[in-house]
């Protein structure tokens, strides 16, 4: 294959990756707003120039109260714990994403409406670090892998994320943390 042939193999397969990742928003060193409300998979965060509510894609966090008492049992069904544990659950989720994303993180959004209480939007969030919130929520067993998806900010398929997001839950469940540590007591 001579030199011109590479490159050009090289230019197309970066042109096919810029669509997707054009379509991302990324804010910098945004915070937690402790004042509104807040769970493990949906929160107010702010800047110096923005304050919106984002909800996370891939997961959903045991809720925190039974404002919504069919997807209470679902949760409670899908973790096969009691509905009073997934409130427990839910508030053990809430702490752990403050804990996250106490100093500060990146955004990642498409303005794509994840609907809810209030506006909020779909969004990837990351530590500085590089850590995904969803991903992170999913190994302490505090949230199970359900709901919107979409190919990650660096390019990476939607499908992809969805498998290591899978994975993860199985190591969650092996090691019985949060949720499954249950299932582990039961055995």
């Amino acid at each position: 294959m001579n030199c011109r042939f590479k490159m050009l193999i090289v230019v197309v397969g970066m042109l096919a990756v810029l669509p997707a990742r054009a379509q991302w928003r990324s804010i910098r060193n945004a915070q937690l707003n402790e004042d509104a409300y807040y769970d493990g998979d949906s929160f107010e965060l702010f800047t110096a120039r923005s304050r919106r509510v984002y909800r996370l894609y891939f997961v959903d966090a045991p809720e925190t109260d039974n404002s919504f008492p069919d997807r209470v049992k679902e949760q409670a069904d899908y973790f096969n714990v009691s509905v009073e544990r997934v409130l427990e659950l839910g508030k053990e989720a809430r702490q752990f994403a403050r804990e996250f994303l106490k100093d500060g993180v990146i955004v990642h959004h498409r303005r794509q409406e994840a609907g809810g209480r209030a506006e909020r939007y779909f969004a990837i969030v990351q530590s500085p670090d590089g850590r995904y919130l969803c991903e992170a929520l999913v190994e302490a067993g505090l949230a199970r892998v359900f709901g919107a998806g979409m190919d990650l900010p660096d390019g990476t398929p939607e499908a992809r994320h969805w498998s290591r997001l899978r994975a993860a839950e199985r190591r969650a469940r092996a090691a019985g943390a949060g949720a499954w540590a249950e299932r582990s007591r039961r055995r």
